[in-house]
This record gives structure tokens, C-alpha cells and sequence, in this order.
């Protein structure tokens, strides 16, 4: 009787996972962000900054790599609040635990076209199984297109919240 006691809590030890997994990181998501902040105006010596048109975007991510996890993402922004355009976002994002960066382009095209590149970073928090709420700081600089005078350019700064459904 010892042994066979013996022999099923050594089974029960051994069969155990002595460290459990944390769970996978989804291999895509989509995303809902709306943003808001200043911009500065910059050139011929002379900066102006009052406040930035608010963004709203729809994007859908997908991993690339999964050592480290990298996404590659694509989708479309709209500004609206002092200037109204439309146009498409596309680019690389880092995820690790609750943390995530992101760099990438912007193209605004209609009503006139704005060219630039995006850099932000923040932090998720998951509100269900398949739903996570994002905070990111989000820089975006403008250096081409029809919508800036000669030797200018466009520095946004933004509060950026965004609900994020992944395929968990």
C-alpha cells in the first residue's frame, strides 16, 4: 500500500508543470485609437505650436515574428478638429508583456497630401478575454506633401487611447 502511494504522488509530482506558461501573445489584432494633442509649426526660424487635429484610425496588426513578437500593421487615419483629411498609416510594432512601440509612415491624401512618419509607445491592459484598453504617446512629423508651405514642417504630439479586439 506505501508503495503504491509512493508511486502516485511521485506520478502526480512528475506529471506537474512546475512553472506554468504564460499565455501566447494573439498573432493579430484589430484596433479602434483616437487622439488628440498640440503641433508645432516649424520653419524660416520661426516656431508656432497650438493644438493638433484629432486623429482617429483603424488598424489591423499581424505577427511577423515571434522572438521577439513583431507585428506589421496597416490602416487608415482620419483628422478632423482644424484640419480634415483622410489617408493610410503602415508600419512595425514591438509588443512585449503589456508594453508596445510602434514606428511607422503616414499618408494623408485628400483633401491635399501630407507625407510623414509616426513613432509611439505605451501600455495595454486587458479588459476581457479578447479586449485590451491602450494608452500611447504618439509623435508624428510631416515633412512633405501639398498641405505645407516651402521649408516647412509639422511635429504632432498626441494622447492617443485605443481599444484593441485580438484574436486570442
Amino acid at each position: 500500500m506505501r508503495t503504491l502511494l509512493l508511486l502516485l504522488a511521485l506520478t502526480g509530482v512528475a506529471g506537474a508543470d512546475p512553472q506554468p506558461q504564460p499565455p501566447q501573445p494573439p498573432l493579430w489584432d484589430a484596433e479602434l485609437r483616437l487622439g488628440y494633442g498640440f503641433e508645432m509649426i516649424g520653419g524660416d526660424n520661426m516656431t508656432a505650436a497650438h493644438s493638433a487635429p484629432m486623429t482617429i484610425e483603424g488598424i489591423a496588426a499581424y505577427a511577423i515574428n515571434d522572438d521577439p513578437w513583431l507585428y506589421g500593421y496597416g490602416g487608415f487615419v482620419i483628422e478632423a478638429v482644424d484640419r480634415n483629411s483622410i489617408g493610410g498609416t503602415a508600419g512595425l510594432q514591438l509588443g512585449a508583456g503589456n508594453l508596445r512601440a510602434r514606428l511607422g509612415g503616414v499618408y494623408l491624401f485628400a483633401p491635399l497630401s501630407l507625407y510623414g512618419l509616426n513613432a509611439s509607445g505605451g501600455i495595454c491592459r486587458r479588459m476581457t478575454a479578447s479586449i485590451k484598453a491602450c494608452g500611447d504617446l504618439a509623435i508624428t512629423e510631416y515633412f512633405a506633401g501639398k498641405d505645407l508651405a516651402d521649408g516647412h514642417a509639422v511635429t504632432q504630439v498626441q494622447l492617443v487611447l485605443g481599444m484593441v479586439i485580438d484574436g486570442t
